[in-house]
């Protein structure tokens, strides 16, 4: 599930990329005045430079998520383990009485 999300990133990453690199291309090749030109590219590079900073937060957002749920299952993880380590009297499941 985890690498689902890393691939729809990436693709999404690499949509955005050739669509900036397209978009300069044909502004580069298309006929126009030079001032003309320059807006054109300003536009398109504020646009990407939006898009890639929303999805750098999204980004971020989940990564921090994440780590929050990591931090969560290790603190259970080490307080159920002090638990157990302190003498409890409570045979494990998985122990086989004789």
């Amino acid at each position: 599930m985890m690498n689902e999300g890393r691939s729809n990133n990436d693709v999404l990453i690499g949509f955005l990329f050739g669509a900036a690199v397209g978009a300069a291309v044909a502004i580069l090749y298309a006929p126009a005045a030079g001032d003309e030109t320059r807006r054109r590219m300003a536009e398109t590079a504020k646009r990407f430079g939006s898009a890639t900073k929303d999805k750098f937060g999204e980004l971020r957002e989940t990564v921090t998520n994440r780590m929050s749920d990591v931090r969560s299952a290790a603190e259970a993880g080490r307080d159920e383990f002090r638990r157990r380590s302190q003498g409890s009297t409570i045979p494990s499941e998985t122990t086989p009485t004789t």
